[in-house]
């Protein structure tokens, strides 16, 4: 049985999937419609989801670090160096160790296969917090 986070949500939060596999990115679309109520962002690259954080500003981000154009480390680092403040969680299939990456300032690593359990429990890191950021 699937433990309940009770998640409440505000329809003006927003969250953001960054990951170029089109069918995981619909499976992670999937996993968080059922628990959040706030808009769901998504990109395939890197560069393209530091373009939406400026206009959107999502209260948590689920980035790939494995993607063409810019990667999930390159962007994580570009969207820190802006202010951005929010969490972020790393998704990787690699073995990589927290101390290759905290220089990033990830609040989680997650490694693939991710299941929903492993993406609610992410989304309980912003209940009921009014997390701003300055993108």
């Amino acid at each position: 049985m699937e433990p309940n986070y009770n998640i409440n949500n505000n329809d003006n939060r927003s969250i953001m999937i960054v990951e170029d596999d089109n069918s995981v990115n619909k499976l992670y679309q999937y996993f968080l419609k059922r628990e959040y109520a706030g808009t769901i962002l998504s990109a395939s690259e890197g560069q393209n989801a530091i373009e939406q954080c400026e206009v959107h500003q999502p209260e948590l981000i689920f980035m790939d670090i494995n993607m063409p154009v810019r990667n999930g480390i390159d962007a994580v680092r570009e969207l820190r160096k802006r202010g951005f403040s929010n969490p972020i969680v790393i998704i990787t299939s690699n073995n990589i160790h927290k101390e290759n990456i905290q220089h990033l300032e990830v609040d989680a690593i997650l490694q693939k296969p991710i299941t929903k359990i492993d993406m609610i429990r992410q989304l309980s890191l912003i209940k009921n917090s009014n997390i701003h950021s300055i993108c």
